[in-house]
């Protein structure tokens, strides 16, 4: 068990080094840092799985939702992070999901069937009035005692750390990957993103919205949380996402 521990730690190293290369690489360096990275943190969740049985072992009782009990765990807006025994959902048949849909219109799925949810960069994608019918169906699909975990731009860090302090790192990434030229135009790169993205939260309306649909939630950090099958997931953390985990209750 010290061994996996010892590699574990060395594994979450290397996942900060590439996560640097990544963001300091031109475009056309990018795919090769992604592709390792995908790897490593794939390693890198199978090793905490399995030091999580471990220690499991050794609590009194059995908690709920844990490794080894047989959970639905559903990736919504996988793109090509096919998360391995996980249902990966996307719109695009070209990432080669296992379930296609439009999920800002529902979610294939039965209600209270999903231990277990995580969305990456998903709900920016969608306008407000559709992310809000998508996260209603995520509380619909989750059993009691289920989690979900999303990650999503941070509309305040982008304001704060892109226009108002001009941090060299993001202005650096904005030129690289959008051709933009100062704070203004790489804020409106990163809240449009070529178009792409349809709405930006901050957390007090997303944090809202989410306990007004009946969700407990927490903020959280990049590739933390007190659920093992929650770790080792989120591909970016740059400084700004927001990392959330919403539970519903038992």
């Amino acid at each position: 068990m010290i061994r996996r521990f010892r590699r574990l730690r060395i594994l979450k190293r290397k996942l900060r080094s590439l996560q640097r290369k990544y963001y300091a690489a031109t475009s056309r360096e990018t795919r090769a840092f992604v592709t390792e990275y995908v790897r490593v943190l794939g390693e890198s969740r199978n090793l905490y799985l399995e030091l999580a049985a471990d220690v499991r072992r050794y609590l009194p009782g059995k908690p709920r939702l844990v490794p080894g009990e047989p959970e639905i765990c559903a990736h919504f807006g996988c793109e090509a992070n096919l998360i391995d025994g996980w249902i990966n959902f996307d719109l695009q048949l070209r990432w080669r999901p296992q379930v296609v849909a439009d999920l800002s219109c529902s979610i294939p799925l039965r209600s209270g069937s999903v231990g277990y949810i995580h969305s990456e960069d998903l709900l920016e994608h969608i306008d407000l009035k559709g992310g809000k019918r998508f996260l209603r169906e995520c509380y619909r699909v989750l059993r009691p005692g289920g989690a979900m975990r999303l990650v999503t731009p941070n509309l305040r860090a982008l304001v704060r750390d892109l226009y108002l302090n001009g941090e060299r790192k993001h202005l650096a990434w904005c030129e690289a990957h959008g051709e933009t030229d100062g704070r203004c135009e790489a804020l409106n790169f990163h809240m449009r993103m070529g178009g792409a993205h349809r709405f930006i939260y901050d957390y007090e309306l997303l944090q809202r919205i989410l306990k007004n649909i009946g969700f407990k939630v927490r903020r959280v950090s990049y590739n933390a949380s007190h659920r093992p099958l929650l770790r080792f997931l989120d591909l970016r953390n740059f400084g700004l996402s927001l990392f959330i985990e919403c539970y519903k209750h038992g």
